[in-house]
């Protein structure tokens, strides 16, 4: 799994896959009519996500460069 080596990583890692999980989870609730609840269903699939995106990142994660001073 990747391994964070920087705060400016982590910081750009958080808010890209808040985003990501945030915009996704709107669009579920937009269709399905039920309020945005972070419950144990959404945790889940958030901890999923973010491990497989953290394995095809490799064993050390690379902020991208032209993201970053986002």
């Amino acid at each position: 799994m990747g391994r964070i080596t920087s705060d400016a990583a982590y910081k750009f890692l958080i808010k890209r896959l808040t985003e990501h999980i945030i915009t996704k989870e709107m669009r579920y609730c937009e269709m399905s009519g039920h309020p945005l609840i972070c419950n144990d269903s959404v945790k889940h699939k958030s901890h999923e996500f973010i491990n497989q995106y953290m394995l095809k990142k490799g064993r050390v994660y690379v902020m991208p460069a032209d993201e970053a001073f986002l």
